[in-house]
């Protein structure tokens, strides 16, 4: 070689080790060429001798091995590569065993062998190279390489090591060990409601998450290409493995090639449709037995809800809103929202039996909270916005009818008609009719919006048709007893104690 050549290619192996932004990704890709030759199982191990300070990283695989042919004229060759246009290799440029040297290894040793041929390749740091046959057998390729390291440093190596090869190489499709720890992990994702879609060569995984941002992930025969923390589907993680992605040659990159456009197209229409058909298909499935188990709804309530947020046109006829009378489509409850009618409750609310129109039935629901903001309407409780007269049972006591009677004939005097006169629990939820000596009203009990209760006057006790007592009021109960006796004075008492909402008059005194 010439002067000038030898120049150019000390120049450029330079350059090839130092594109390698953490030297410890030279573990990555001697994986990546184990995997190539074929190895079912790689054995990474690390071995620190303290008496000489010297850190030992062996790489074992059980592949093909090597010729003397190859070892010249590819695994000591730059850029010569035998792995073009053959998508059963993850390699293409034929650099990855150089990548070692970005460590600063004093030395590299390569033990392999292949029909009946077995050699050992010697590296020094200047990466000058000895090739010498060995007798005994090797099965695989075995690689060591030995770097210079203070005994404070063996601890973080170590951890790096195992960092770099579980982030690189975790979905490989072989086993890995780093001293003697599995990092092999499903090519999976968690998600409440994912898909998995697998071709000839291509397997991808795709979920919908809480984050906006998403999440995509691109691999080789499960060998990390990249990892994007933003994906191009809002709330959708999607993992593609595909033998057709490659790298790029500074490894940070898939090569946007057209093989590449193929398999997003595929990721599109695994993402973009299918994903979306199988996410409106659960939530609906959900919605409809809520009643009978919500668990399913509340596990999708706030991926429904992020997805909804992105764009809520998609969703406007799926019946995926959960409420007392079933599933009601998007459409329809953002109707309620807007007529006023968005009522939220359990069946163990008090006015809840007493509901006639349908109500929401989970107040934690992140999707109301996306309908009320595109309808501008509000979610209220049912126990705060309702009133029911529940039937008491001093309701039943003997003495209540003289009660009534003698309630009827004094307002009578005052020139009203009242038709009935109940007494009910009205304390049964946090208003202000908790504490109401009485509730004049126009017709018997019934459902109500609370703002319909008018608070007691005096005109408006005059006026009424009917008149409920507060069982839970001390002095209607003292009176109820008296009445037992007295109930010309038990009526007298009550319906001045009503009275005196207003001061009043001589005639009400007579």
């Amino acid at each position: 070689m010439s002067q000038v050549h030898e120049m150019d290619a000390q120049s450029m192996l330079r350059d090839v080790v130092h594109q390698f932004a953490d030297p410890m990704s030279f573990l990555r890709e001697l994986i990546q060429n184990s995997l190539d030759a074929g190895s079912s199982s790689i054995d990474i191990v690390t071995d620190y001798d303290a008496a000489i300070g010297v850190m030992t990283v062996h790489v074992d695989d059980y592949g093909e091995g090597m010729s003397r042919e190859i070892i010249e004229q590819k695994l000591t060759r730059l850029f010569s590569s035998t792995k073009d246009d053959d998508f059963t290799k993850i390699g293409r440029f034929g650099i990855g065993f150089v990548s070692v040297f970005a460590s600063e290894p004093f030395g590299v040793c390569v033990d392999t062998g292949r029909a009946g041929e077995y050699w050992r390749v010697l590296f020094d740091e200047q990466q000058a190279f000895e090739l010498i046959r060995l007798d005994g057998p090797i099965e695989g390729t075995q690689i060591r390489v030995f770097k210079r390291m203070e005994p404070r440093e063996v601890e973080a190596f170590e951890a790096r090591a195992l960092e770099v090869v579980t982030y690189w190489c975790k979905h490989a499709q072989a086993q890995i060990l780093v001293n003697g720890q599995e990092i092999n992990q499903p090519f999976d994702l968690q998600s409440v409601c994912k898909i998995h879609h697998e071709e000839q060569g291509t397997h991808i995984v795709a979920g919908y998450v809480s984050s906006p941002r998403g999440r995509c992930e691109y691999y080789n025969r499960g060998l990390t290409l990249q990892e994007l923390e933003q994906g191009p589907w809002p709330c959708v993680h999607i993992k593609i493995d595909s033998r057709y992605l490659e790298h790029t040659l500074t490894r940070d990159q898939v090569l946007q090639d057209g093989h590449y456009h193929k398999a997003y197209a595929l990721m599109e229409q695994v993402a973009g449709k299918q994903l979306p058909a199988l996410l409106k298909q659960r939530a609906a499935e959900a919605a409809a037995k809520f009643l009978r188990d919500a668990s399913p709804y509340e596990g999708l309530a706030s991926v429904l809800a992020r997805v909804m947020q992105q764009d809520i046109s998609p969703w406007r006829e799926v019946a995926c809103v959960p409420t007392s009378q079933g599933a009601v489509s998007v459409n329809q409850a953002l109707e309620m929202f807007r007529r006023d009618r968005a009522f939220v409750g359990t069946f163990k609310d008090d006015m809840a039996e007493h509901m006639e129109a349908p109500f929401f039935l989970w107040a934690e629901d992140p999707v109301l909270g996306v309908l009320a903001h595109a309808s501008t309407g509000t979610l209220r409780p049912i126990n705060a916005h309702f009133f029911f007269a529940r039937p008491s049972p001093l309701h039943a006591q003997h003495a209540t009818s003289a009660l009534y009677d003698e309630l009827r004939f004094g307002v009578a005097a005052l020139g009203a008609k009242w038709s009935w006169v109940e007494v009910a629990r009205l304390g049964h939820h946090d208003s202000w009719v908790r504490s109401a000596l009485a509730l004049a009203v126009q017709r018997r009990a019934e459902l109500a919006q609370l703002e319909d209760i008018p608070r007691l006057t005096r005109a408006g006790l005059l006026s009424a048709k009917s008149v409920i007592l507060n069982a839970d009021d001390l002095g209607v109960r003292q009176a109820i007893t008296v009445a037992a006796t007295e109930p010309e004075w038990s009526a007298y008492t009550l319906l001045k104690m009503m009275l005196l909402v207003e001061p009043l008059s001589l005639q009400d005194e007579q």
